[in-house]
């Protein structure tokens, strides 16, 4: 990942609860290299999508499983589309 390429996702929360949910439909995308102050779960519910950290470690999540990751760890993400 090149650092220029890199900017911070500013995530809002629920301020009665300090937490962010929400349900997304991706059929097949990309997101750039960012970071976050929060913590980030992911539980897929179908398809699969991979994380790719700074360090080169990918992480392939499927349907019924989750991802985590760190604060302000650098990361970029790939959807991939549901067959079937």
């Amino acid at each position: 990942m090149i650092n220029n390429e890199i900017r911070h996702e500013i995530v809002s929360s629920n301020p009665d609860i300090e937490v962010r949910f929400y349900l997304s439909e991706d059929e097949g995308s990309y997101v750039a290299p960012h970071w976050h102050n929060s913590l980030e779960l992911v539980y897929m519910l179908e398809g699969s999508m991979t994380t790719q950290f700074e360090n080169n470690v990918r992480q392939t999540i499927e349907a019924g499983e989750i991802s985590v990751v760190n604060p302000r760890v650098i990361h970029s993400v790939t959807a991939q589309k549901k067959h079937g």
